[in-house]
């Protein structure tokens, strides 16, 4: 299987992705979020991570599986469940203004969690991650970083982004820019991910659906303390 998204012949007659394609790659993020899961166990068990932080745009679907899962778990600890936001993948060149309005939106959820969980898809050179990771440092936000793919150099990338990295391969992922699963796209300068404009819709639902049925399998397999 390859590492990249789906190609030209993985579509229909009528340009539209096949349904077999969609749950493949989500099948695929579901992998690397039972890897995930697996490393970060210690913590989980704790009911540390009460606020998800997903990077959008392609973080979004590695994002949803962790809400669903931690809700899941943290349901039958007696934990609350935990608080998911989505905010844009940052870039080199974003401006001051665009960082505090980060830091504002942050700034409400100090003192409310013990610790975040920021989840991407990939980590190649951090920039990605960078805003909010720093927005969450001035605001003494303690945090991890879940990857399912890590490019770069682990110890350069955690003294970059000042948190410890989770990762599940060394690979690019299969949901690595693929907006008509994600739903959302990137648009420069903007804190939040916009609607992707695309006329498939129905595979974004149907790769939700497919979040919502895996999720409840990973559930499980978690409760029953298997290796993954």
């Amino acid at each position: 299987m390859s590492e990249r998204g789906p190609s030209a012949q993985s579509y229909g007659p009528d340009g539209q992705l096949e349904r077999q394609e969609v749950l493949s790659e989500i099948r695929s993020v579901a992998r690397h979020v039972k890897i995930l899961l697996h490393q970060m166990r210690e913590q989980v068990d704790r009911g540390e991570y009460q606020l998800l932080i997903g990077d959008d745009a392609s973080g979004r679907i590695s994002t949803l599986f962790f809400g669903r899962i931690l809700e899941n778990l943290y349901k039958e600890k007696g934990y609350q469940p935990p608080e998911v936001r989505f905010f844009a993948g940052s870039h080199w060149d974003d401006s001051e203004e665009l960082h505090q309005e980060r830091v504002g939106r942050l700034k409400e959820l100090v003192g409310k969690y013990r610790r975040a969980l920021v989840v991407t898809d990939t980590i190649q050179s951090g920039q990605a991650l960078f805003g909010i990771t720093k927005a969450l440092r001035e605001l003494d936000i303690p945090y991890d970083i879940a990857a399912e793919g890590m490019l770069g150099s682990k110890n350069e990338l955690e003294q970059k982004l000042g948190g410890k990295i989770f990762y599940a391969t060394k690979q690019l992922p299969l949901i690595h820019r693929q907006p008509h699963l994600s739903g959302v796209e990137k648009e420069k300068g903007s804190l939040h991910a916009k609607r992707a404009n695309l006329p498939e819709r129905i595979y974004i639902e149907r790769s939700r659906e497919n979040v919502r049925t895996l999720s409840e399998d990973l559930t499980q397999w978690y409760k029953e303390n298997k290796e993954p």
